[in-house]
């Protein structure tokens, strides 16, 4: 499973700290050092796939014509967004590309805020938080969720060096957030998807997030002033993928009922598919017609 942007994911999930934003600052910024971990059973995951050096930083549209951290260009994916990750196959190389005990600076060129730095550190010693995961109760209990049904998430309890959880569900075909929250209490360790949220018969992925982090407001000048609310420090994330159950009426793979399944349907007995065989006896007539709109009206649970 690809990685997920985790910088534009930690500035959305993470970074809700705070009011009222100044039009003349950067709205948001992170540096951080991420592991990145994906569960595909019961048992937590027993290591990283993979280590990343992300910086962020979130602005409008026209306040800089370029952003880089200690000479590195950050990508500019859309109007006042910009975007830096560096991935490693192993936490020593992250280590000697970008050392916790260096100084970083966030720098900006051009635009209407002109030149500026921030100045951002990470707290030594390092101290990643504990591997996100979700109970293995919980595990099972996604895997083939019925859609329309509240689907109770729960994760394991983040350890004392945590002090940041945030959680998304991402529909994976049409890579869009239905689910996009920062847990307010680390406490917490269960979110409820309500009912209807999800569709039938569709793939998803858990983004958990643990962060040990720092937040801070910018230096008190244009570009990152006392609004402009940063993040530096470690966070840990989990990917978790299941499929919401399949729904059989569901005929055109959608996710919802409505009368292009009964289209399908008319299409499938006319061309004398078994597909049609909604009474199961292994052959098409009037009794499929009854219980397909037996079905349809029934709906899915």
């Amino acid at each position: 499973m690809a990685n997920p942007q985790i910088g534009m994911f930690l500035a959305a999930s993470v970074l809700t700290i705070g009011s009222g934003l100044a039009t003349a600052d950067v709205l948001e910024f992170n540096v951080a050092k991420i592991q990145f971990f994906e569960q595909d059973s019961a048992s937590p995951p027993a290591s990283p796939l993979g280590f990343v050096f992300n910086a962020y930083a979130d602005m409008l549209e026209d306040d800089a014509n370029a952003v880089s951290v200690n000479g590195l260009v950050l990508d500019n994916p859309g109007p006042g967004e910009w975007n830096l990750e560096v991935e490693f196959a192993t936490k020593s190389e992250l280590d000697a590309a970008f050392p916790s005990d260096e100084t970083y600076f966030l720098h900006l060129e051009g635009g209407d805020l002109g030149a500026r730095d921030e100045i951002v550190q990470f707290d030594t010693p390092e101290s990643y938080p504990a591997t996100p995961a979700l109970t293995a109760s919980s595990f099972g209990t996604i895997q083939n969720a019925p859609a329309g049904q509240d689907l109770t998430i729960e994760w394991v309890q983040p350890d004392a060096e945590t002090n940041l959880v945030a959680i998304a569900v991402v529909d994976l075909e049409w890579d869009d957030s239905v689910i996009d929250l920062t847990i307010d209490d680390p406490a917490q360790t269960q979110l409820v998807v309500p009912a209807g949220t999800l569709l039938h018969g569709r793939t998803y992925y858990i983004e958990l997030v643990f962060a040990h982090a720092l937040t801070f407001s910018g230096t008190p000048e244009p570009g990152f002033g006392a609004d402009a609310f940063g993040l530096t420090g470690f966070a840990a994330i989990t990917v978790i993928g299941f499929q919401t159950e399949p729904c059989q009426v569901d005929l055109n793979d959608d996710g919802e009922l409505d009368f292009f399944d009964v289209l399908e349907f008319l299409s499938l007995y006319t061309q004398g598919s078994l597909d049609a065989d909604f009474a199961m006896d292994g052959m098409l007539d009037f009794f499929d017609v009854l219980a397909f709109l037996g079905d349809y009206t029934e709906g899915c649970s």
